[in-house]
């Protein structure tokens, strides 16, 4: 059991080590926590996340009416909300907006490959949600629906939200899904990631209780045989996937800056 005061401390501590780690910026991004008898904590509207004090926090029933604290509730404690109701082993989430997983939310390309082992073995298949506006009953419900078998999920044209069993799981969850949407940027600027086939998948499922395997069972990624892509495409094709697309902009946005700069003649 967690008390008020280590609750309170936790979202303290991950509020200022997300926004230090720059998955933030200015006062955006939002993290709660629910407590043993029902009630959530959350991070204030309007308050940077590198500045938050244990006053500046909030706390609302399970309607989401605010009954402690000064300041405003975030405008997305409906998502908040609507994530508890249909998972009650969390115990915390983050909303946040780091670079890289914002750009594929951007981009509308979800991390759904099995790419890292790392990630096949804790976080699974991280979704895309249908874009809706920010703070709406549309955006609650829909995250809320694909976060009944998922702990992180991307936001179209939004950023990611992330979901676990204490403060820290959750904000490691959206660190976790960070680092990885950097990794497969960079690979995709070498040509694009290669995704593992079944038989790999399938070994790592064996040993995944070496990473800490939790009691929830992880979302199946998509592995190469499932996907049935033969290869890259050619640059000419009129099929290309989403992620074929995205690793052909960044090839050609690198060829024009080489170019504008002298450095290639084509």
């Amino acid at each position: 059991m967690q008390t008020a005061h280590k609750i309170k401390n936790d979202i303290i501590t991950f509020s200022r080590r997300m926004y230090h780690r720059q998955l933030v910026a200015a006062n955006d991004g939002n993290i709660s926590a629910r407590t043993e008898d029902g009630r959530f904590w959350f991070t204030p509207s309007g308050i940077c996340k590198g500045d938050l004090t244990f006053q500046d926090l909030v706390m609302t029933d399970s309607r989401g009416k605010q009954t402690h604290g000064r300041r405003n509730i975030t405008t997305e404690c409906k998502m908040h909300l609507a994530i508890y109701s249909g998972r009650n082993d969390v115990r915390a989430v983050v909303h946040a907006h780091p670079v890289y997983a914002t750009a594929f939310a951007t981009a509308r390309v979800s991390l759904e490959s099995c790419v890292l082992p790392e990630i096949i073995t804790t976080l699974g298949k991280i979704p895309l949600v249908n874009y809706a506006a920010p703070s709406t009953d549309e955006l609650a419900n829909e995250v809320g629906r694909v976060m009944k078998d998922h702990n992180v999920c991307l936001m179209a044209n939004h950023g990611i939200v992330a979901a676990g069993k204490s403060v820290a799981e959750a904000y490691y969850h959206a660190e976790r899904a960070e680092h990885y949407a950097r990794i497969l940027f960079a690979a995709k600027m070498l040509g694009g990631e290669k995704s593992l086939d079944p038989e790999a998948v399938d070994q790592l499922r064996k040993i995944q209780n070496i990473y800490g395997k939790s009691d929830r069972a992880i979302p199946d990624c998509i592995s190469e045989k499932i996907q049935g892509e033969p290869g890259p495409l050619s640059r000419t094709s009129n099929c290309a996937s989403p992620d074929d697309r995205m690793s052909q902009i960044i090839s050609d946005i690198i060829h024009q800056q080489l170019k504008s700069k002298g450095k290639i003649n084509r």
